[in-house]
């Protein structure tokens, strides 16, 4: 589902949580959400948004699309993500897939709460 400027509005007021992420800009390290998303119920990231809800921006270009598209590729297994561009803002939407688990090179994560948790050899199986 596509989301609007008021959406955005809502979400930022609401904060971060199960299902929602905020990175104030893009990193390698966001392959670990992907990761806990995806080993949880889904959810999004906002690259452009500080962790208070505030919306700085940034600058969306190919070239950020294709990494975050490519930081997905490189899960294993690999991850599909949805991008969307509102606002200068990055959402990077996240399903649940049933072909869990996922790791990234950091190892396995999942989504608690607001966090994305590493899980222990114990917990991944």
């Amino acid at each position: 589902m596509k989301l609007t400027k008021t959406d955005l509005k809502i979400i930022f007021q609401e904060g971060e949580g199960q299902k929602i992420e905020f990175r104030e800009s893009f990193s390698p390290s966001v392959a670990k959400d992907v990761v806990a998303f995806t080993n949880a119920i889904g959810g999004r990231i906002f690259v452009g948004v500080e962790d208070n809800g505030n919306a700085k921006g940034i600058n969306v270009t190919n070239k950020l699309k294709s990494q975050i598209i490519d930081l997905a590729r490189n899960c294993d297994p690999p991850i599909i993500v949805k991008l969307q561009t509102l606002n200068n803002i990055m959402i990077i939407n996240i399903e649940e897939s049933s072909n869990k688990p996922y790791q990234c090179k950091e190892g396995f994560f999942l989504r608690q709460g607001s966090n994305s948790q590493k899980l222990t050899r114990d917990e991944i199986i």
